[in-house]
C-alpha cells in the first residue's frame, strides 16, 4: 500500500509538473504574440503619423509658395519695379514640383486624391491671374492691371484654394489623432502584458520549482 501511495503521489508530482511547465510556455509564447502584434501596430502607425506630417507640410507648402507668388505681384502691380517680381518667378516655378509631390504623397489615398484636382485648377486659376496682372502692368500700366485685381477672380480663386487645402489638412489631423491614439493604446497594452508576463512566469516558475 505504502508503494502505490508513493507511486501514485509520484504520478501526481510528474503531471503536475508537466503541467506547470507548460503553463509557463504558453506564459511566455502568448506574451511573445502580444508583444509581436502590438510592436507591428507601433511600427505602422508611427510611419503613418510620419506621412501625415509629410502631408500637412505639403499642402502648408502649396498654398506658402502661391501667397510668395501674389506678394512678388502686388509689390510689382503697385511699384512696377521688377525687384519685385523675384518672389513671383521663384514661387512660379516651384509650385508645379509642389503639386507632384503632393500627388505622390496621397497616390494610394482615394479621400485625399479627390481633392487634388481642385486644388490643381485653383493653384490654375490663381497663378494665371498673377500672370495676366504682371503683363498688364507692364504693356497697359497700372489701372489696367488694379482692374483685373478688382474683379476678385484672383482672391476667389485664392479663397477656394485655402477652403480646399483645410479640408485635406483636417483630414490628416484626424486620422493623426486616431493613429496617435492607437499607438498610446498599444504601448499601455505592451507595459500592462510585460509586468502580467513577469508575474505570472515568475509564479510559475517557483510552483514548477515546488514541484522539483
Amino acid at each position: 500500500m505504502t508503494e502505490q501511495r508513493a507511486s501514485a503521489a509520484g504520478r501526481g508530482t510528474g503531471l503536475g509538473l508537466y503541467a506547470g511547465v507548460a503553463a509557463v510556455l504558453a506564459v511566455f509564447v502568448m506574451s511573445g504574440v502580444t508583444t509581436y502584434l502590438n510592436t507591428r501596430t507601433l511600427d505602422r502607425n508611427a510611419r503613418l503619423v510620419m506621412h501625415t506630417h509629410e502631408v500637412l507640410t505639403r499642402t502648408a507648402e502649396i498654398l506658402s509658395t502661391v501667397k510668395d507668388a501674389e506678394t512678388g505681384q502686388r509689390g510689382y502691380v503697385l511699384t512696377g519695379d521688377v525687384r519685385y517680381l523675384e518672389p513671383y518667378q521663384a514661387a512660379a516655378a516651384q509650385v508645379d514640383a509642389r503639386l507632384a509631390e503632393l500627388d505622390a504623397l496621397i497616390g494610394d489615398d482615394p479621400d485625399q486624391r479627390r481633392h487634388l484636382p481642385a486644388v490643381r485648377s485653383y493653384v490654375d486659376a490663381k497663378v494665371a491671374e498673377l500672370a495676366e496682372t504682371i503683363e498688364l502692368r507692364r504693356t497697359a500700366g497700372f489701372e489696367a492691371a488694379l482692374a483685373v485685381v478688382k474683379n476678385d477672380s484672383g482672391k476667389a480663386a485664392m479663397d477656394a484654394l485655402r477652403e480646399i487645402l483645410g479640408r485635406m489638412v483636417d483630414l490628416e489631423k484626424e486620422r493623426r489623432r486616431r493613429r496617435v491614439e492607437e499607438m498610446e493604446s498599444a504601448y499601455a497594452i505592451a507595459v500592462t502584458g510585460g509586468v502580467v508576463t513577469g508575474v505570472l512566469g515568475s509564479l510559475l516558475t517557483l510552483a514548477v520549482a515546488v514541484l522539483l
